[in-house]
């Protein structure tokens, strides 16, 4: 497109760049040296590539790298239809290809997301909110799959996006949990059945608990450290 004059070569250069490790630069520079060799076979001028440089093109895909989306088409409106798109998404068959959209990408994340980019029958990207919105809400998608647990969630978008999320759902939420977890653990030495849950959940517990379950004094501060650590690998 910029060869053709469609695009500038700085269209991207608003968007924010990837952290490149030393193996990536690499690996790009290879890229590189190959794409100017293959314009060079085809005959391409000078002047319509002379944008091209080692510089640019490493800046571009390190735009193109937290920022393009990837397209799955929804197909039909059936049951049927959205069904099969479902199963070709977790199969990663969905996609038809990816591409940086300038506008959604200025969108913040969040792992409890108000709303979501969609493509239904185009790669026309299109914001669809996911519960009402207050008057002056921010607008926030999630840039990674939302099951994934706390800690997971958390080290992909640092190792990808370059950010620790402190979004409410994994740092209010989580508080809240332990503080109400530390409640539970009461002085007399009883562990309730929401910490035996708990457990059971990450399965450290094989059989259900009812009603409260006695221990030693001494091993409050244990039980309470481990169970923080369950709740590490929840929502």
């Amino acid at each position: 497109m910029i060869i053709s004059g469609v695009a500038r070569s700085d269209s991207i250069d608003i968007l924010q760049p990837a952290n490149l490790t030393p193996e990536m630069i690499l690996e790009m520079e290879e890229e590189f040296t190959l794409l100017r060799n293959a314009f060079t076979k085809a005959l391409i001028e000078d002047e319509q590539i002379a944008f091209l440089t080692k510089q640019w093109y490493i800046s571009v895909l390190a735009r193109i790298r937290i920022n393009a989306f990837r397209i799955e088409l929804a197909g039909g409106g059936s049951y049927e239809d959205l069904l099969s798109s479902a199963f070709a998404s977790v199969e990663a068959e969905a996609a038809v290809g990816n591409a940086v959209y300038i506008l959604p990408s200025f969108y913040n994340h969040d792992c409890d997301p108000n709303a979501h980019i969609i493509w239904i029958d185009s790669a026309v990207a299109k914001l669809k909110t996911l519960r009402d919105i207050d008057e002056g809400e921010e607008l926030r998608i999630c840039y990674i799959d939302t099951s994934m647990d706390r800690d997971a969630r958390r080290e992909l978008l640092f190792r990808g996006f370059g950010f620790h999320c402190n979004c409410s759902r994994t740092v209010l939420l989580y508080d809240a949990r332990v503080f109400h977890l530390k409640e539970s653990i009461s002085t007399g030495g009883i562990l309730i059945y929401q910490v035996a849950s708990c457990f059971r959940k990450a399965g450290l517990l094989n059989t259900a608990l009812f009603g409260n379950v006695e221990c030693k004094d001494e091993d409050l501060e244990s039980i309470e450290q481990r169970a923080i650590e369950v709740l590490k690998h929840t929502d």
